[in-house]
């Protein structure tokens, strides 16, 4: 009976069932470092739709650049542009208040992109589709992205604390060695 009425009243003790939420998967290939050189890997980017945008794409880059030490920049050192579905976006045009604040000097315009502005990735003027294509560059990274699944169903754990379903993982940059037989010409 005490096991029937915890679940009636919704109160199941921490053991929660997962839940599916809606995440779309980015392939990050061609990653330079301004000055640092090109990242030994891919990166495989998953994101959780509802409540991360093209910003985190960008913030996730940063990040794994500083640990391979390819820069000691972060996504605040310099100006960096991101075109996706047709749109250019920019950082940096807009400033917070204060450090940590949520407040700026002016709302966000159509081509903003920033940690105030992230352009979620469901709320786009234009539907995220499977091999979409979009750039970054910045002075002190670059890099090239596609859309590889633009709709996948993941399990998460609902007693997890994050707030945010982020996920990046390398992918091996394979170089072919087989030669092509039509990229052969003779001179006959």
């Amino acid at each position: 009976k005490a096991a029937a009425a915890s679940s009636a009243d919704g109160n199941d003790n921490g053991t929660s069932a997962p839940k599916n939420i809606s995440i779309c998967r980015f392939l990050v290939t061609d990653l330079q470092a301004g000055q640092g050189g090109y990242a030994k890997n891919n990166y495989r980017i998953d994101l959780d739709k509802s409540k991360a945008g093209l910003y985190d794409i960008v913030s996730l880059i940063y990040d794994t650049l500083r640990k391979e030490n390819l820069t000691y920049d972060s996504i605040y050192s310099h100006l960096w542009s991101l075109q996706f579905s047709g749109t250019s976006y920019r950082n940096g045009w807009r400033r917070q208040m204060a450090p940590d604040s949520d407040e700026y000097d002016r709302p966000p315009n159509t081509s903003d992109l920033d940690e105030g502005e992230r352009r979620q990735l469901n709320g786009l003027a234009k539907p995220i589709v499977n091999g979409q294509r979009g750039q970054c560059s910045g002075q002190s990274a670059q890099f090239e992205f596609v859309v590889e699944n633009a709709d996948m169903e993941v399990e998460v754990d609902p007693n997890n604390d994050s707030s945010v379903y982020t996920r990046i993982t390398a992918v091996p940059i394979q170089l072919s060695t087989k030669v092509e037989t039509d990229w052969i010409t003779s001179d006959e």
